[in-house]
C-alpha cells in the first residue's frame, strides 16, 4: 500500500541547487535509482533497521502537471508573503510509522536546505498550542466540493515531528 505524500514548495532551483537537492537525498539515502531512493529506519524505529522505499519529482508549479491552481497560490503567497514556482513532490511507498516520521524528517531537511515551506497535502489534526507557523488553503475539490489542506513553515514541521500525535495526512 502507498504512503503519505508531502510537497515542498520552494521559489525555484537553479542548477546547482537540483545538484544540490540529489546530494542531500543521497545523504539521507541507503540507495538511490535515479528519483526512487531508500532510507533505513533505525532512527525512528527504537533499533529496528528496515529499508524503506521512497521516490521524489521535480514539478514546475506553473506546467500542466502541477496540481496547484491560481487561487491557491495567491492564498500562499497572501499567507506567507511566498509564492512558490517549484514542487519538490516526495512520496513514501509505505504506510507505516517510520515511513510517515522519515518523510517528515526528509520534507524538513529540503525545507531548511532551501528555503521552502511543505504541504501537508491535506488537513492535520492541530490544537491551538503549537510552534510555528501553519496555514488553512481553501481549494476545490473534483467534484466541486470546498475543502482546506495544511501548510507550514520549518519550525512547526521541526515541532510536529517531536509531538506525541504526530502523523501525516494519508
Amino acid at each position: 500500500m502507498a504512503g503519505p505524500t508531502l510537497s515542498v514548495l520552494l521559489k525555484g532551483l537553479t542548477t546547482t541547487n537540483i545538484q544540490k537537492l540529489y546530494t542531500l537525498i543521497n545523504e539521507l539515502s541507503e540507495k538511490r535509482e535515479d528519483k526512487d531512493f531508500y532510507m533505513s529506519s533505525s532512527s525512528v524505529s527504537y533499533g529496528m533497521s528496515e529499508q524503506k522505499p521512497f521516490s521524489f519529482d521535480i514539478i514546475d508549479i506553473d506546467s500542466d502537471e502541477s496540481e496547484y491552481d491560481t487561487q491557491e497560490l495567491d492564498q500562499i503567497e497572501i499567507k506567507t508573503n511566498f509564492r512558490p514556482n517549484t514542487n519538490i513532490l516526495l512520496m513514501a511507498m509505505t504506510n507505516d510509522f517510520e515511513s510517515h516520521k522519515l518523510l517528515g524528517i526528509l520534507a524538513l531537511k529540503i525545507a531548511e536546505n532551501f528555503n521552502g515551506i511543505i504541504d501537508f497535502g491535506g488537513k492535520l489534526n492541530i490544537d491551538d498550542s503549537i510552534k510555528g507557523k501553519t496555514y488553512n488553503i481553501n481549494y476545490e475539490t473534483a467534484v466541486g466540493t470546498s475543502t482546506q489542506y495544511n501548510i507550514c513553515d520549518v519550525e512547526f514541521m521541526k515541532y510536529w515531528l517531536e509531538h506525541e500525535n504526530f502523523s501525516l495526512v494519508k
